[in-house]
């Protein structure tokens, strides 16, 4: 609204006895606009954005620009990195999403979690419009249709330039495709000594606020195997169990990444780990982000590559073997608690259905009483309705 956009002034709103001023949610990464200049950079024109008081926006994204949006409902715009979006027009309406009370019932019901105790309210996730760019390159949206520019990124930070200027130019000596899978899309290497074919990089802790990127330098000589391993450590873990959200890919300095951006599975604390097989020689850069808005996340990361060819060591294979065994490890605890919770949900199922088929029981048994107190009734009247005559005629 400061830079001219269309938005409804907030209103003030209670929950729980709090009072808010609520108006439309709108939710910028600090990738994408930390400050209010860089917002403007992003805005091609504030008056032709206008957002009603149901909207939620959340933009997620480093090159991201918005020429034209009219917004009546929930909108996400996701940008991995590599890639880039401009949003020349775009018109979205749908239920959106809407902030529900939560009735005293509820808050005092011991299974309601905490943190919508202290909230007092719950979001209801009607509807909403998804726009995910996961693909390197340029893409444009015209009239809500996303279609891929180029396949060289845009930034939008300070004029359009290329991001991928820096990198060098392919020379002769690269190999050219179909010479046994040596592939040189992740940028020429240059130098007389070539870089060694084994490499080991790890930290025993690391910070990412929200946001934040990590980014381990690869220098592949040929096709390679990169194993990765991500532990989250306690301080990452709030007291409501909620995890930190983190994202891994692989990107080459030039052409399309080897791993798009991936959710690591945090649900059950640290990921398992992996390894990636990279088809060919080059620069490339393993990129582990912090997608949470608001948690920091506390991790230590380990990252090595070897050469496809020619197999593991007796020492990789016996170090691949104790982590698939840890893999599985964590794999089994999961579902020994999964089915524990399916344990404890069936047997307060039963305990129900016993208290309900019990009190069916007593209301049968209180209807046959009663059926019987009214047939007796009933019975009682109609012959006292047939004695009634009899007594009238013998009166004296």
């Amino acid at each position: 609204r400061a830079l001219g956009a269309g938005a409804p002034p907030p209103q003030p709103r209670s929950f729980h006895g709090v009072s808010v001023p609520l108006g439309p949610a709108v939710i910028f990464s600090p990738c994408f606009a930390p400050c209010m200049s860089a917002l403007a950079r992003k805005l091609g024109s504030p008056q032709r954005l206008s957002v009603s008081r149901k909207s939620a926006l959340l933009v997620t994204g480093r090159h991201i620009r918005i020429d034209e949006l009219r917004l009546d409902g929930s909108l996400e715009i996701s940008v991995a990195d590599g890639a880039s979006l401009h949003i020349r027009s775009l018109v979205v309406q749908n239920e959106g999403w809407r902030f529900e009370d939560l009735s005293p019932t509820v808050l005092e019901d011991d299974r309601c979690p905490e943190v919508l105790q202290m909230r007092g309210y719950t979001l209801r996730r009607e509807q909403a419009r998804q726009v995910a760019v996961t693909t390197p390159g340029h893409h444009e949206m015209d009239h809500g249709e996303l279609v891929l520019v180029s396949r060289t990124a845009v930034s939008f930070c300070d004029g359009a330039a290329d991001l991928t200027d820096e990198a060098p130019p392919q020379t002769s000596s690269a190999a050219p495709r179909g010479d046994g899978g040596r592939l040189s899309f992740g940028g020429a290497l240059e130098g007389q000594t070539p870089p060694p074919a084994r490499a080991a990089w790890c930290s025993s802790a690391l910070s990412l606020q929200p946001g934040a990127e990590l980014r381990v330098p690869l220098v592949l000589p040929v096709p390679s195997l990169v194993r990765y391993e991500v532990q989250l450590l306690d301080a990452s873990r709030s007291s409501l169990g909620l995890q930190p959200s983190l994202v891994l890919s692989l990107q080459p300095s030039r052409g399309e990444a080897v791993l798009p951006p991936t959710l690591l599975d945090t649900a059950a604390g640290s990921p398992p780990p992996g390894t990636i097989h990279v088809p060919g020689s080059g620069i490339f850069h393993l990129v582990l982000q912090n997608t949470s808005l608001l948690r920091e996340a506390t991790v230590s990361a380990a990252v090595t590559h070897r050469p496809a060819e020619g197999g593991p060591s007796a020492e990789e294979e016996e170090e691949e073997k104790r982590a698939e065994a840890v893999e599985r490890a964590a794999e089994l605890a999961v579902l020994r608690q999964q089915d524990e919770a399916l344990a404890a949900s069936e047997k307060e199922l039963s305990q129900r259905l016993w208290e309900v088929q019990e009190t069916r029981r007593r209301q049968a048994a209180m209807m046959e009483l009663v059926q019987r107190d009214l047939a007796t009734l009933q019975g009682r009247g109609e012959g006292e309705a047939a004695m009634g005559p009899l007594r009238t005629a013998n009166a004296p």
